[in-house]
C-alpha cells in the first residue's frame, strides 16, 4: 500500500510537472499534436500505478522520452512554416466577405448547424451578419462581424429592444427542412417563390437558405456568394 502511495506521488508529480513546461493551462488551447500526446502520457502512467510488479522507470522513462519528442517537435514547428501546418493543423476561413466557403466546410467536417451554433456562441443571430469566421487550429471560432451588425447596446441607442428570433434554416446543402416550413407556416410553394426572383430553380442548387425575423431570405447558390430578397414576414 505504501508503494503504491508513493508511486501516485511520483506519478502526479511528473505529469503535473511535464504539463507545465508543455505550456497548456486548459484542454482548448491544446493543439491536435499535444492532445494525442497528453492522451499517451495518461496511458503510460497506468501500467506503473495499476500494476506494482512493473518497476516505476518503465513508465516514468517512456514519459520523458515522450515529452523530449513533443519538445522537439514544437521547436521544429516554430522554425517551419510546413511542418507547424502538419502537426497543428492550419485555421479554416469558413465565411469570407459575408460567404460561406463550402470547400472548408467540408474538409474540417462542418455542418451548417454546426457552424451556427458556433456563431450563436460568438453573439451572431445570423450567418448574414459576419463578415469573417475562422475555425482556429485548437476548434475555436474567431469572428468579425459586419461593420454594420458589430454589437452595440440598447442603451447605447437609447432603444427598448425587441423579441429577437434565430433565423430558421430552411435549406441545408441543398435539402429542404420542411419541418422549419411547417413552424415558419410557410410551404415548398411559398419558398419556390423568393428562389425564383434570385434566379434559382431547384432548390437542389442552394447550399444554404436562413429566414431571419426581418422578413428577409440570405440564399447562397452552391459555389456561389450570398444573395438576399424581401419576403412576406413568417409566422411564428
Amino acid at each position: 500500500m505504501l508503494t503504491l502511495f508513493i508511486r501516485t506521488i511520483i506519478l502526479y508529480l511528473v505529469i503535473f510537472t511535464i504539463m507545465r513546461l508543455l505550456g497548456k493551462r486548459q484542454l482548448s488551447d491544446l493543439q491536435p499534436f499535444d492532445l494525442v500526446l497528453t492522451i499517451i502520457i495518461a496511458n503510460l502512467a497506468q501500467a506503473p500505478l495499476t500494476n506494482t510488479g512493473v518497476p516505476l522507470f518503465y513508465g516514468l522513462m517512456p514519459m520523458i522520452c515522450v515529452f523530449l519528442l513533443e519538445a522537439l517537435a514544437a521547436f521544429i514547428a516554430r522554425k517551419s512554416e510546413k511542418a507547424h501546418s502538419f502537426l497543428c493543423g492550419r485555421p479554416s476561413l469558413v465565411i469570407n466577405r459575408g460567404a460561406i466557403v463550402e470547400d472548408e466546410l467540408k474538409n474540417i467536417r462542418l455542418t451548417i448547424s454546426d457552424l451556427q451554433a458556433l456563431l450563436r456562441g460568438k453573439g451572431a443571430r445570423s450567418i448574414s451578419e459576419v463578415e469573417y469566421a475562422i475555425i482556429e487550429t485548437d476548434g475555436t471560432l474567431s469572428v468579425l462581424f459586419k461593420s454594420d451588425k458589430r454589437p452595440l447596446t440598447p442603451e447605447d441607442m437609447n432603444m427598448a429592444p425587441k423579441q429577437e428570433v434565430y433565423p430558421r434554416l430552411l435549406i441545408d446543402n441543398g435539402e429542404v427542412r420542411r419541418d422549419e416550413l411547417r413552424r415558419a407556416g410557410l410551404d415548398d410553394n411559398w419558398l419556390s417563390k423568393p428562389l425564383a426572383q434570385l434566379g434559382i430553380i431547384n432548390p437542389s442548387d442552394v447550399f444554404v437558405a436562413l429566414l431571419d425575423d426581418s422578413s428577409t431570405l440570405y440564399v447562397q447558390p452552391k459555389s456561389g456568394k450570398m444573395l438576399s430578397v424581401n419576403v412576406s414576414a413568417p409566422e411564428n
